[in-house]
């Protein structure tokens, strides 16, 4: 006898038992087809939302001036460049207070000499609405204003307790 005359005898005389297998097929079949199109559709969301992010990049070297940076924010690549220009300040007739304890990390002064961290440090901004705490919201200004673009060539400060 025929194979397939013989199964489709086999699936009229079990209708109930035909009925629940194809249904069950049919929901597997379209829980994982929509499982691969929710995929696609995800990795199509976030491959749009990097390019419309964007890169945060952070470049550090020694030979790295103002004008330097200024050159590379200059890039039609780059849409906003924050350069941070780390200086330690001296004064004279002054002498900080440090403190007796221990540096966190195990960082001794002599590493901190030179790299904008000790008691006097100043660091040069073009926005300070760019540093991470301040976008980020962990950071505040209680009174005045941020530092801005507009205050190029300008003597402004921003000072933290």
């Amino acid at each position: 006898m025929n194979f397939v005359k013989r199964a489709g005898r086999s699936l009229r005389a079990r209708k109930s038992k035909t009925a629940v297998v194809l249904g069950i097929f049919v929901v597997i079949s379209t829980l994982l087809l929509g499982g691969f199109l929710l995929q696609g559709t995800a990795a199509r969301q976030e491959a749009d939302a990097q390019r419309d992010i964007g890169v945060d990049v952070t470049v550090q070297s020694s030979g790295l001036t103002s004008e330097v940076a200024d050159r590379i924010g200059a890039s039609p690549l780059v849409s906003r460049y924050n350069p941070l220009l780390v200086l330690t300040a001296g004064a004279q007739g002054l002498k900080p207070l440090e403190s007796e304890l221990p540096q966190p990390g195990g960082k001794g002064d002599d590493e901190d000499k030179g790299k904008g961290k000790g008691p006097l440090a100043v660091n040069g901004v073009k926005d300070s609405g760019l540093l991470l705490p301040f976008s980020y919201g962990s950071n505040k200004i209680l009174t005045g204003r941020a530092i801005t673009s507009a205050d190029a060539g300008r003597k402004v400060a921003m000072v933290e307790q």
